[in-house]
């Protein structure tokens, strides 16, 4: 809870929630699960054009 704006971070877990809405102009919005809990995650446009296939092809 402690990270800074624009800082790295890494997280895995079980995709739950995966959107992708037509208002939304190409944002991604994720909700990931872990044994510790759930993280909702915003992906924006330039980074999920960059790992396109590994968002919409991993489960």
């Amino acid at each position: 809870m402690s990270v800074r704006n624009g800082q790295w971070l890494e997280t895995a877990g079980i995709v739950l929630v995966r959107q992708r809405p037509g208002a939304a102009k190409g944002v991604l919005f994720l909700t990931l699960e872990d044994e510790t809990g759930i993280a909702n995650l915003v992906v924006w446009t330039k980074v999920f054009e960059a790992h396109r296939r590994i968002f919409l092809g991993t489960p």
